[in-house]
Order: structure tokens, then sequence, then C-alpha cells
């Protein structure tokens, strides 16, 4: 017996350590998202291609990291991130932002905030639902066939 509680608290360890590090690798993404235009050079002046950065880098990674998150059921780690994405986009566009952009930081931290909300939270957690929805799904369904079978 201890041999078994020895390794169920192994692999929790583990697999505690791999959510961790999956949730740092997507706050370096969210964090390096806005200004991988700019390094590739493809920044324009429309914005076209920041805009196309921040889609593609906050909501996809975000839903699928919830997912994760949720099938694991680490509410905790979802909260977590929740308010982590949010202040790295306020931070990036207000404390790293390019001095040449004129604009208040009023107006930065409100630009940066709401869509930080509107694509890095709000699909994080609507990941976290979908992967405890599909993990509650997925229990009820083996506990089903499990009755079949006696």
């Amino acid at each position: 017996m201890p041999d078994k509680a020895a390794r169920q608290g192994a692999m929790a360890v583990g697999r505690s350590a791999g959510l961790i590090a999956t949730s740092l690798v997507w706050a370096t993404l969210i964090t390096v998202s806005p200004w991988l235009p700019s390094t590739m050079g493809i920044l324009d002046l429309t914005g076209v291609a920041l805009a196309l950065s921040l889609l593609v880098f906050g909501p996809v990674p975000s839903f699928l990291l919830g997912t994760l998150l949720g099938r694991a059921r680490a509410t905790w780690l979802v909260a977590t991130c929740g308010a982590v994405g949010p202040f790295l986009w306020i931070l990036d566009f207000t404390v790293f932002s390019d001095p040449h952009v004129r604009s208040s930081t009023a107006v930065a931290v409100a630009f940066a905030g709401a869509s930080a909300l509107g694509l890095v939270s709000v699909p994080l957690l609507g990941g976290a639902a979908a992967g405890r929805f599909c993990c509650r799904s997925d229990t009820a369904g083996r506990l089903r066939l499990r009755g079949r079978a006696r």
C-alpha cells in the first residue's frame, strides 16, 4: 500500500508540474504576442498585423489551456491565468509600449484590459467549462458502461 500511495503522490506532483509548465508557456506566448509582428518586420501602419497576432495568440491558446485545466480540475490555475493574462497585456500596452505612440495611459489600459478580457479570459473560462463538461460526460459514460457490463 505505501508504494501505491507514493506512486499516486508522484503522479500528482508530476501532473501539477506539467500544468504549471504549460501555463507558463501560455503566459509567455500571451506576453510576446503583441510584439511578434514588429520583431518579424510586418507591423503595418493600420495595425492589422498586430490585431491578427492578438487574435491568433490570444483566444486559441487560452481556450486550449482552459480545456486542459478544466479536464484536470485545476480551478486555482484557471483563476490565476484568468487574472494574469489581462495584467500581462495591460503591462505590454502601457509600460512596454512604443514611446513614439501618442496615447494616454488610461486609454491604453482600457483598450488592453477590454481586449484581454475578451480575447484571453473569456476563452480561458470557456475552455475550462468545456473541459469540465467533457470530463464529466466521459466519466458518466464510463460509469454507464461499467453498469451494463455487470
